[in-house]
């Protein structure tokens, strides 16, 4: 979740405004946080993927696609591989 680090900049500023007589009150204190996520995200490997796609059934292949290599950027040569066409 991004927005967890935005927040508690926003926290940290208004702590900051409230200590220096710059606002009244603390609207922020009141929204709790929620713990951050470090865990680093991994792709698949090619023989993870190799047998996604063979349990896959091929309706499922343009759809599974899209979702591994949207976030890690297609690269064509990668998708003709597995069989979508430009």
């Amino acid at each position: 979740m991004k927005w967890v680090g935005h927040l508690a900049a926003l926290k940290a500023a208004f702590s900051l405004a409230v200590r220096n007589a710059k606002v009244d009150r603390h609207p922020v204190s009141l929204v709790r946080m929620q713990k951050e996520n470090n865990c680093p995200v991994r792709g698949l490997t090619d023989g993870e993927e190799a047998r996604l796609f063979v349990a896959l059934p091929p309706a499922y292949h343009p759809l599974v696609l899209m979702a591994l290599y949207d976030a890690w950027g297609p690269s064509w040569s990668k998708l003709v591989q597995v069989g979508v066409s430009p």
